[in-house]
């Protein structure tokens, strides 16, 4: 009996799940990775009508609103009037919230600001913020995990202090780098952390945690990060367009940073995390009870050293100072 009901089960799943969902999901994600916009469209259009009901078609179409977007923007080169793509994303925007639609109405946003002054883009790109927050709460319950990652998490929580708090108060080695304002609406960071196990063993850990004390925190990771990339290259780093506002060229990557996004690279282009930015933590021994972090802020870098002691993380000096 026991037998049956599983194969019963498995048949099920199968009935459920239809190979060729997976396949079409694939290759839409596949024509996106190769900027292939109308396949792509097309290829999650026909997963959403064939299998309406699956939760692959809920994947699907956030891949759809992915490649929709990208192909509105390849439109901001060539065409002399915003006004109708203007439309278009404003009908993107409309779309049931995920990480494209956000990022539609960043770029939409973005566009009022640069293309009209009948609108006011703050509220929008306020709205487009929000709604990635959203999306980040509904990641931040995760279920069991490995019990390294509840060491990764406490030691990222002591040692991000955006406004040279804790282990970087009064070090004067920072004195070319302006800490985030208490003010700041929003503090970027990544949710990814490369981690060092052993000498050999290496994981990612990827954390939605809410940090104590920065109920502000939104997470910036790849997909995003791709979205962010794709519009400032494409609106915030443009020449003089007929589409554009008469005077002179409106720096969008100053006016993000009202928003607490982004701030200029040190060589050139844009970074989108809040400093200081966790580039990886290794545990020095099998018990974990040891542990070094290094961190980037501004041009520098550093290593802090921190031990447990009682049960919590415990931080040291900051040690390897350089700058590049």
């Amino acid at each position: 009996m026991a037998v049956c009901a599983l194969v019963f089960a498995a048949v099920l799943v199968v009935q459920t799940r239809p190979p060729a969902a997976y396949e079409l999901l694939s290759g839409a994600k596949w024509d996106v990775l190769f900027e292939r916009w109308d396949a792509a469209i097309r290829a999650a259009q026909e997963l959403e009508a064939k299998y309406p009901d699956l939760p692959l078609a809920r994947d699907a179409r956030c891949v759809r609103h992915r490649a929709e977007l990208f192909k509105l923007l390849e439109r901001t080169t060539g065409e002399r009037s915003a006004t109708p793509w203007i439309r278009e994303l404003e009908s993107l925007s409309r779309q049931p919230a995920d990480e494209a639609v956000a990022a539609a109405k960043l770029a939409l946003a973005t566009l009022y600001y640069l293309a009209t002054s009948k609108r006011k883009p703050e509220a929008l790109l306020a709205e487009a913020l929000r709604d990635w927050q959203a999306l980040d709460h509904v990641r931040a319950t995760p279920g069991r995990r490995p019990h390294h990652e509840y060491d990764v998490v406490e030691i990222r929580n002591l040692v991000f202090q955006p406004h040279g708090d804790g282990i970087f108060a009064g070090d004067q080695r920072w004195s070319d780098f302006t800490w985030a304002p208490r003010a700041a609406k929003y503090l970027l960071v990544s949710p990814a952390i490369p981690v060092f196990l052993g000498e050999t063993e290496r994981v990612r850990v990827v954390a939605y945690d809410p940090f104590p004390g920065h109920p502000n925190v939104l997470f910036i990771g790849d997909e995003r990060r791709v979205l962010l990339d794709r519009i400032i290259s494409r609106l915030g780093t443009a020449k003089r367009r007929p589409w554009m506002k008469p005077g002179k060229p409106l720096d969008v990557l100053a006016w993000w940073s009202k928003a607490s996004l982004g701030m200029r690279g040190n060589m050139g282009g844009w970074v989108f995390e809040t400093q200081p930015r966790i580039s990886s933590i290794s545990f020095l021994d099998p018990q974990r009870t040891r542990a070094v972090v290094t961190v980037v802020i501004g041009s520098a870098s550093g290593a802090v050293w921190l031990e447990k002691r009682d049960g919590r993380w415990v931080a040291g000096r900051l040690r390897h100072f350089r700058t590049w």
